[in-house]
C-alpha cells in the first residue's frame, strides 16, 4: 500500500472531519500555498458555494497536510463530488518537503456569486482555529457572507458534526 499527501484547505481541515471520511488520514502539520486565495466559488451539488483556491498574486492559502493510503484517494474524490480537479502543490511542513494534491474547482463549476452554507463556513473556521492559522485569515473566513441551508436534515447532520468537533477540540 502506498501513501499520498493531501493539502486540505476547506471543510476537511479539521482532523475529526477528515478521519470520519478517510480513517487512514494522519495529520502531518500545516503549510501554506503562496500565490493563491481561498474562495467559495465552486458550485456544490447542493448549489451552495464550496471551497476553491484561485490564483492571486499576493494571496496565501493556509491548509493542513494529511498522509493517507493511496487506495482511499478515490473515496475522498467521492466525498468531494463532481466539479473538482486534483492539482499538485509542493509544500513544506516542519522543513520537510511534500508533494500534495489539493482539490481545485473546475472552470465549468465556478461561480463567484455563490455563498457557502453557514455550517460549511463553520467547518472551515473550526479547522482554521484548530490549526492556529493567523487571526486575519480566520477573520476573512468569518466575514465571508453565508446562507442558511434549505435542507433541514443536511443542516442537522452538519450541526452535529460541528458539535463533535467543538468537543474534540476541548479534549485534545
Amino acid at each position: 500500500m502506498s501513501i499520498v499527501h493531501y493539502f486540505a484547505y476547506g471543510s476537511n481541515l479539521h482532523p475529526l472531519r477528515l478521519q470520519r471520511r478517510i480513517p487512514s488520514a494522519q495529520l502531518l502539520g500545516t503549510a501554506t500555498i503562496s500565490g493563491y486565495k481561498l474562495s467559495f466559488a465552486k458550485r456544490g451539488q447542493d448549489a451552495s458555494g464550496k471551497g476553491h483556491i484561485k490564483p492571486a498574486s499576493h494571496g496565501e492559502v493556509f491548509g493542513a497536510v494529511y498522509q493517507l493510503d493511496s487506495e482511499h484517494k478515490t473515496d475522498l474524490d467521492n466525498f468531494e463530488g463532481p466539479g473538482y480537479g486534483r492539482t499538485s502543490f509542493e509544500v513544506s511542513v516542519n522543513r520537510q518537503a511534500y508533494s500534495c494534491f489539493a482539490y481545485v474547482g473546475l472552470p465549468t463549476h465556478l461561480d463567484e456569486s455563490l455563498q457557502p452554507f453557514h455550517w460549511y463556513k463553520s467547518l472551515i473556521m473550526l479547522g482554521a482555529e484548530f490549526h492556529g492559522f493567523p487571526a486575519s485569515y480566520i477573520r476573512n473566513i468569518q466575514q465571508t457572507p453565508s446562507i442558511a441551508d434549505s435542507d433541514p436534515h443536511r443542516s442537522r447532520l452538519n450541526e452535529r458534526l460541528i458539535a463533535d468537533i467543538k468537543n474534540y477540540d476541548m479534549t485534545t
